[in-house]
């Protein structure tokens, strides 16, 4: 799995924070990654950090990309509708916001942690996800990314937070294995290239469940991860 998809996939971790340190909590907990923020004042600025401009990752991305996806069947975490077969998916991005730099840093807590603290590059884009099937039709607020010169073989990445009962295609959460779950959140990543070939990009469209119970040092916290919607190495 490409390096980058587990930066992102951070972002639906139990085992650590990715922006700052956990408070309280236990030691496997303080495992993060420490992350200082610059923001750049035009797209054409090059990164000291990454080694490239915002306007040449958006060159390296491209603006729109078409590809096959599948759907998962339901589990044992939700069902849900469609739950099976494919459809093609068109990505496209417009830039809506600020350029910065993210420079990343690991603080490795008591218990020994594989985080991927990666500095990059980070623009605010609009993505539009669309499936053929009218499953997904959808506008997001969303984050194009890329590590640049640090990593040249690891095509940039978007990354975007959704609320999953708040669609406007027809995909659907028919039912939910936790009755009362703190939270249901959706998250959607995919790698972009403009020179990507089928199959070669992985992404997700995933539905996050969330549960809690406990007080004090009997708390806890688990966080169930259903993929609705993969394709390249996360196809079905």
């Amino acid at each position: 799995m490409n390096r980058h998809f587990v930066l992102a996939a951070c972002a639906i971790s139990l085992l650590a924070a990715c922006d700052e340190p956990p408070a309280g909590g236990n030691d496997m907990a303080t495992t993060y990654c420490s992350e200082t923020t610059t923001v750049l004042s035009t797209t054409d600025q090059a990164s000291d950090l990454v080694g490239i401009s915002a306007d040449e990752m958006l060159a390296e991305s491209g603006v729109e990309y078409s590809f096959t996806a599948s759907y998962n069947p339901s589990d044992e975490i939700l069902t849900q509708s469609p739950s099976s077969g494919e459809t093609e998916l068109t990505v496209e991005i417009t830039p809506s916001g600020d350029v910065r730099e993210i420079d990343s840093k690991l603080v490795q807590g008591a218990e020994e942690i594989a985080l991927d603290c990666t500095p990059r590059l980070e623009m605010d884009v609009e993505v539009s996800v669309q499936s053929a099937d009218g499953s997904f039709q959808e506008i997001w607020d969303a984050v194009l990314a890329s590590s640049g010169e640090l990593d040249g073989e690891a095509p940039p990445w978007i990354s975007a937070d959704f609320d999953p009962y708040d669609l406007e295609g027809e995909y659907e959460i028919e039912s939910l294995s936790t009755p009362n779950p703190d939270s249901v959140d959706g998250y959607f990543y995919t790698e972009m290239r403009s020179d990507a070939v089928a199959g070669e990009l992985t992404g997700e469209i995933s539905v996050l469940v969330e549960e809690s119970g406990g007080e004090g040092d009997d708390g806890w916290v688990s966080q169930a991860h259903h993929v609705a919607l993969g394709w390249g190495e996360i196809g079905f």
